[in-house]
């Protein structure tokens, strides 16, 4: 499969909260409350319209395409722990996972983040979420949790810290 990884567009706000819908629903049932997570279906065109009102050319996502379609994206920048970049979000449809896409768009958030003079990012994950081995296999270290709160819910998320 023939892939780019790019800047996003604004086109691209419509695919991304696509995104985020499937893989909230696909990752994280039994993790977070059902209720919220079928809200995302009923109130994705909503939040289409607020990302491509509310677009920002110099934001800090890059998309993945894969044959010409939007599959992932991730959203890099400034940590609120100073002297850190973070990875943010991460997210790939399913059916496109195990095959170092993954991979590929970290490596290209990291590559980012060195322009902007990073040489440590944080990446968040929850505590109950499958993902925790993809991070632990690029390399990143446990260094702290925090309380990720959705839908009155509390969870905890694991901080992997990585040497860049």
């Amino acid at each position: 499969m023939n892939y780019v990884i790019r800047k996003r567009k604004k086109e691209d706000c419509k695919y991304i909260q696509k995104i985020i819908t499937r893989c909230w629903q696909d990752t994280y049932r039994g993790i977070i409350n059902d209720e919220y997570l079928d809200s995302l279906s009923d109130n994705e065109e909503e939040r289409i319209k607020n990302s491509e009102n509310n677009f920002d050319e110099n934001s800090t996502y890059l998309v993945i395409e894969i044959d010409n379609k939007v599959v992932g994206f991730t959203k890099y920048g400034v940590s609120i722990k100073e002297g850190y970049g973070e990875i943010f979000a991460l997210y790939l449809l399913k059916e496109y996972q195990g095959n170092g896409y993954g991979k590929k768009l970290v490596a290209s958030a990291i590559e980012e983040l060195r322009k902007m003079n990073f040489n440590k990012i944080l990446i968040g994950c929850l505590k109950d979420n499958p993902s925790n081995k993809f991070y632990e296999h690029l390399g990143g270290k446990v260094v702290d949790t925090r309380i990720f709160e959705r839908s009155g819910q509390k969870l905890l998320e694991n901080v992997y810290c990585y040497d860049i």
